[in-house]
């Protein structure tokens, strides 16, 4: 029955199933054509972007690149400063210590420093035997005086005691600030 049908359709030849296959077969070979046309379009619009993408790259990765070397640049600089003040010994925090450490009635006449040591010479005079040995007190109490390594007095012809003194300071003293 079926065989028959399409038999029979063969045969006929009606203008309507013709144009059916015709309009589907233009559609087919439209489709066909649109596909193959804006595959092309696709291609190029690509190798255009990637050529503008290339000349952006090379443009702004040169100013990147600039830009990034000034950077580093400064990063440096400020790194090499950091260290400078890092290591930077300041001798004034010294003297800020002997002028809170010094015990009043106390003179210093000489004053020698070897801070690769740590060392200090200190000459000087006092009054008396009592003062001298309540500077040595504050001296022996201070977190930055090791040790004293020598100690020397004698009288002098005006009644004062003159002494020599020396200190073995902790390199501590250097970095420290002093705060009023």
């Amino acid at each position: 029955m079926v065989f028959n049908l399409l038999s029979q359709l063969r045969t006929k030849k009606t203008l309507l199933l013709d144009a059916v296959l015709y309009f589907i077969t233009a559609v087919f070979l439209a489709l066909i054509i649109c596909y193959f046309i804006f595959s092309i379009k696709i291609s190029l619009q690509q190798k255009e972007i990637k050529k503008i993408e290339e000349q952006i790259v090379t443009t702004v990765g040169a100013e990147q690149k600039t830009a990034e070397d000034e950077v580093f640049k400064y990063q440096k600089k400020i790194g090499d400063f950091s260290s400078l003040l890092d290591s930077h010994k300041l001798s004034s925090n010294l003297f800020e210590f002997f002028q809170r450490s010094t015990y009043p009635k106390v003179w210093y006449s000489d004053f020698n420093v070897n801070p690769k040591e740590g060392e200090v010479r200190l000459v000087g005079d006092t009054d008396d035997l009592v003062v001298l040995a309540r500077q040595i007190a504050v001296f022996e109490e201070s977190e930055f005086v090791k040790e004293i390594t020598a100690l020397n007095f004698g009288l002098s012809p005006e009644g004062k005691i003159n002494f020599n003194l020396g200190l073995s300071l902790d390199p501590k003293i250097f970095f420290t600030s002093f705060e009023q």
